[in-house]
């Protein structure tokens, strides 16, 4: 798996957290996964507690403005 491949992570959080919208996104470095707010708790439970992905760290949490768009703001984890 390339360092910014997010396909296997895809594939356990779509089997775990069936109704979310869930996307790899471009990213440089990691992996990138943009997924609706609706279900944010629910894939943020199954990074930490699934047995084949055990995320320990959440280590940033920012926001972005979007001015003009909506919605406006987007929260980046």
């Amino acid at each position: 798996m390339a360092a910014t491949d997010a396909s296997p992570i895809l594939d356990v959080l779509r089997a775990a957290v069936p109704d979310a919208a869930l996307n790899a996104a471009d990213a440089v470095d990691m992996p990138t996964i943009v997924i609706d707010r609706e279900h944010a708790l629910d894939v943020f439970t199954t990074l930490r507690d699934h047995p084949s992905l055990q995320f320990a760290l959440l280590s940033d949490v920012t926001a972005v403005d979007r001015l003009p768009a909506e919605p406006r703001f987007e929260m980046v984890y």
